[in-house]
């Protein structure tokens, strides 16, 4: 998948510009999505979060370990 550029992300906190990596909670799909548009994410950038919730569901904390192994 190519990544978008930044322009195709619309308004708002761009923290793809201060940071290397980032993590998305995966609590539900209504907050993946709500960090998406509050942050400027495209789905590019939501996809780990997505897949970590539809292949492990909701796990909390140990969560964010999974996210970032979807990453590699």
């Amino acid at each position: 998948m190519k990544r978008p550029t930044p322009k195709d992300a619309g308004p708002g906190l761009d923290i793809k510009s201060g940071s290397d990596h980032f993590c998305v909670h995966s609590g539900g799909r209504a907050i993946i999505d709500e960090a998406g548009q509050s942050l400027a994410l495209n789905d590019y950038d939501l996809e780990p979060a997505r897949m970590a919730l539809y292949r492990f569901g909701n796990d909390r904390e140990e969560q964010y370990l999974r996210i970032v192994g979807e990453t590699d």
